[in-house]
């Protein structure tokens, strides 16, 4: 059973005890700020991109011309999750849209939801937007990365949701794994290099 409430909040199912709501300015997402910092340290391969912080300052920099969709999941009336999104519009090939995605612009190079588990958060986040609606021409969830399976569990769970996935490379980054610290391979190269 779905059911909408006066509170803004979503439940996507009466028997599960999920409940979805949405912060839209900077200032109202400081109360959460320790409960962010805490989903941070759960979140595997977690990065500083994901943290209340980054989000501050990417909006101080580039929010003007966006809209904060920041999704707080709750199960028993506590937070497991958080899914920070925005909606900006881009020129595409076919005239100007709205996007609903992360808020990155390839400052790094992986993003997800935060929380203990993040696909579950997710799920949660895509189901409540299917409901609610996205305000935006396009869910786009960019920086999703291909290790252990991640790509295809997101496509899943657009799948799932409602949505009709479609996947396609919008950038690559190489990782590196170095023998010694970066302060240690940086000195073994020349003063050319």
């Amino acid at each position: 059973m779905t059911h909408l409430t006066d509170n803004k909040e979503y439940s996507p199912n009466a028997i599960a005890t999920m409940n979805v709501y949405e912060v839209n300015s900077i200032e109202e997402l400081q109360p959460l700020a320790n409960v962010w910092q805490e989903l941070l340290s759960q979140t595997p391969r977690a990065s500083f991109f994901q943290s209340l912080p980054w989000l501050k300052a990417y909006w101080n920099h580039f929010g003007a011309d966006q809209y904060l969709r920041t999704l707080v999941v709750e199960s028993n009336q506590e937070v497991v999750g958080i899914v920070p999104l925005v909606r900006k519009r881009e020129k595409t090939k076919v005239g100007a849209l709205d996007f609903l995605t992360y808020p990155m612009d390839h400052w790094g190079s992986f993003y997800g939801p935060l929380g203990k588990n993040p696909n579950e958060v997710l799920s949660a986040g895509v189901d409540y937007l299917r409901h609610k609606g996205l305000a935006a021409d396009v869910l786009e969830l960019r920086w999703v990365g291909e290790e252990d399976g991640e790509h295809e569990q997101h496509q899943q769970i657009l799948s799932s949701a409602g949505f009709t996935p479609q996947s396609s490379r919008l950038d690559s980054t190489g990782v590196i794994s170095l023998p010694s610290t970066w302060e240690e391979y940086l000195a073994s190269r020349s003063g050319k290099w």
